[in-house]
């Protein structure tokens, strides 16, 4: 049977518009989007080289190196500009925070061009026995928030949003220091959309990194603090984060082991597939925009 004028148009457009729209699985076809990984760290067992050159040949975009030694990643940054981004860390197994803490974050930042400083860790071994709520206000930690406010500098901190103290104590150092803007690491552990959506709702400083929660659960793993299901299709609770907040989430993967090297291509694969059913520009904010926002060219990665 054929088919002419309005009629034929009509089927034209139906059959485009289908092609269009993610199939009733969730699944849409990954797109060719610039991914950055906003979280990731060197570690015994790698040559940073090698580390930095895997990520380029997995087609990651640029990464963003945590370490409390800020004289190999700079010397990395180097070899690399626009693509290895610095940030001095606070390491749970390598640093003992002291008054003068502050002042060396300064320093970093201020006279060998370090983008941020983080990951925070919460828990050291130096305060083992302090809870997360008194850790992350410590004097000595606020005094890091301080330095940071003087130049709205990001701060990434990893802190588990488990307890309605911790919680409280966070917003608390968010709201004060209006000017930082905070990135909640692993998008605060054990936080649910639930809170994030409040959280964001409350704090426009805040933004929400993502690594740890884009790995399917699996019988021996359920990982309920997933964002994915186990074929890696989003869950709809968070796809409605993601689509009411877009310019608030940050892709990374928290590379920091030679088995996570190897899983790098994976990682991207799985987060090109999950973020594909989301409008282009909500995926591509997700995935190097925001990250470029926030650096502000520090590094020579791209702004946006």
């Amino acid at each position: 049977m054929k088919y002419t004028g309005a009629v034929a148009a009509g089927i034209l457009f139906w059959v485009a518009f289908v092609a269009l729209c993610p199939s009733e699985s969730g699944a849409a076809e990954p797109r060719n989007v610039r991914y950055v990984d906003a979280h990731s760290h060197p570690f015994a067992g790698m040559r940073l080289d090698d580390e930095v050159a895997a990520f380029r040949d997995a087609g990651v975009s640029g990464v963003l190196l945590m370490w409390p030694d800020p004289y190999p990643v700079r010397s990395v940054a180097n070899q690399n500009p626009g693509y290895v981004i610095p940030m001095l860390s606070i390491s749970s197994n390598k640093t003992i925070l002291t008054d003068e803490t502050a002042a060396a974050f300064a320093h970093a930042r201020d006279d060998m061009g370090f983008c941020g400083f983080g990951e925070l860790a919460t828990r050291l071994l130096s305060n083992g026995k302090m809870s997360d709520a008194d850790s992350i206000s410590d004097a000595r930690r606020l005094k890091i928030y301080d330095v940071a406010e003087a130049k709205a500098t990001p701060v990434n901190m990893h802190v588990s949003l488990a307890d309605v103290d911790t919680v409280a104590v966070y917003e608390a150092i968010v709201s004060s220091h209006p000017g930082v803007p905070f990135v909640l690491n692993h998008a605060g552990l054990r936080a649910g959309p639930d809170l994030l959506k409040r959280l964001l709702q409350s704090h426009p400083n805040l933004y929400v990194e993502l690594s740890g929660r884009l790995t399917p659960p699996t019988a021996d793993r359920p990982r309920p603090q997933s964002a994915l299901t186990a074929d890696g299709v989003l869950k709809p609770d968070w796809r409605d984060l993601f689509e009411r907040f877009p310019d608030r989430f940050l892709f990374g993967m928290d590379v920091n082991s030679v088995a996570g090297v190897a899983g790098i291509g994976d990682r991207l694969a799985i987060a090109r597939k999950a973020f594909a059913v989301l409008p282009l520009e909500a995926e591509e904010n997700i995935a190097f925009r925001n990250i470029g926002r926030l650096m502000k060219g520090c590094g020579g990665l791209p702004i946006g």
